[in-house]
C-alpha cells in the first residue's frame, strides 16, 4: 500500500477538504480507483482510507462507484459495474442485495443501473 500511495500521492485527495483545482476531481476519482485496483485482494488499511476517502468527498466524480451514497448519477454507475464484476455469475447473494437497493432507493437512475447490472450477473444462463 505504502508504495501506491507514494505514487499516487499527488493525485489522491486531501484529507478532509475538497480540492478547489479545477479538473481535480477527475484525478482525484481516478487515482482513488487506481489504488483500489492495486490493492483489489488485501489490504485492510486500504479498505479504511477508501471508505473514508468516498465518505468526506461530496463531489459526485470523486464517488463514482459507490452505490450507498443514495447518489443518482454514482448509483447508476455502480449498479452497472456491480453487475460487471460478476457477470454470468448467477450469484443469489449478489442479485438479492441489488434487488433490495433497488426497492429501497428512490432514485429511477440507480434502479435502472441496479437493473442491467442484474442483467450483467445473469449473462449468458439461458441460451
Amino acid at each position: 500500500m505504502f508504495s501506491a500511495i507514494l505514487s499516487l500521492g499527488p493525485y489522491l485527495p486531501q484529507t478532509g477538504t475538497e480540492s478547489q483545482i479545477q479538473g481535480a476531481m477527475y484525478s482525484e476519482g481516478g487515482a482513488l480507483y487506481a489504488l483500489g485496483m492495486i490493492n483489489a485482494y488485501g489490504g485492510s488499511q486500504t479498505m479504511d482510507y477508501l471508505q473514508e476517502a468516498l465518505r468526506n468527498s461530496q463531489n459526485e466524480i470523486v464517488q463514482h462507484g459507490r452505490l450507498f451514497s443514495d447518489s443518482a448519477v454514482a448509483g447508476e454507475a455502480t449498479g452497472y459495474a456491480m453487475g460487471l464484476i460478476v457477470l454470468g455469475s448467477a450469484g443469489q447473494a449478489h442479485a438479492e442485495e441489488m434487488i433490495t437497493y433497488a426497492r429501497e432507493t428512490q432514485h429511477a437512475k440507480i434502479i435502472r443501473g441496479v437493473a442491467m447490472g442484474l442483467s450483467f450477473v445473469f449473462y449468458g444462463l439461458y441460451p
